[in-house]
């Protein structure tokens, strides 16, 4: 059967092998995602392993990034091959929708982009997810052309460096203000983590003392961990970047049901 590009939504993802937990969360996603947003804009949603055509698989997948209609990128789990994908698709400057579990951490570039989290496991976050992926395809479908971009932003400065006074100018305060979000960034990550390190040092030391409400270190390390916990799931729902606690990978959901 004929594949048509013009109505596809090529889901840029990690696959893994059969039966593994990185594959049944993917398909999770696709399902009740990926798949649904599409679907509600007459779209169909297409993984690279789902590719019958014959032929050499990264051509196809090459084809696929810069071809389809409208593209959705998990960047959960720093994939090499997602973020080759993307930059495919970055660099012929086409529309697509970012998605991460929450508690991915993502490299400087990307992170300024519009990143839609969620927690996999809780079926209020993925419900959330899916309603912003659907808008945000809809948004593009309208406006038929792509937000900027690392690859375009790059591009876009080369071009002024090689113009005249003028250009070259625009390029330096560009060039700058790139810096200068850059730096900004990194002060906010290191105050926030210097605040989380605080907190439990003043804790423990109450305890040490005796005026901590805690029986023990790792009583009060259990409890902080919990609250972070909680943190996490109210952001994923309220569709919130996790910012600082990037790291922390223990998200459950209380209804107990997985989205993937």
């Amino acid at each position: 059967m004929a594949i048509n590009l013009e109505r596809e939504c090529f889901f840029i993802a990690p696959i893994g092998e059969n039966d593994s937990e990185i594959r049944k969360r993917s398909d999770g996603v696709r399902d009740l995602i990926v798949k649904e947003a599409a679907e509600a804009l007459g779209l169909e949603t297409r993984r690279a392993d789902e590719f019958g055509e014959p032929g050499e698989i990264t051509s196809q997948i090459v084809r696929h990034c810069l071809n389809a209609r409208m593209c959705v990128a998990d960047l959960t789990g720093g994939n090499p091959n997602v973020y080759y994908e993307l930059s495919v698709r970055h660099g012929k400057m086409l529309p697509v929708v970012l998605i991460a579990e929450v508690g991915t951490k993502l490299p400087f570039d990307v992170g300024k982009s519009r990143v839609i989290f969620f927690d996999h496991t809780s079926l209020t976050s993925a419900r959330k997810a899916r309603d912003e992926v659907r808008e945000q395809i809809g948004v593009a479908l309208e406006n038929g052309a792509a937000a900027d971009n690392p690859i375009s932003n790059g591009m876009r400065l080369a071009e002024l460096q090689g113009g005249g006074g003028e250009e070259k100018a625009l390029a330096l305060v560009m060039e700058r203000l790139e810096r200068l979000t850059a730096t900004t960034a990194d002060i906010d990550r290191r105050l926030e983590k210097a605040e989380h390190r605080e907190a439990i040092q003043r804790a423990l030391q109450a305890h040490v003392t005796g005026n901590a409400p805690y029986v023990d270190s790792y009583t009060y390390l259990t409890d902080y961990a919990r609250t972070r916990r909680e943190e996490l799931k109210e952001n994923a729902d309220a569709g919130l970047s996790p910012g600082a606690h990037a790291n922390d990978e223990f998200v459950e959901d209380e209804q107990g049901d997985p989205a993937g």
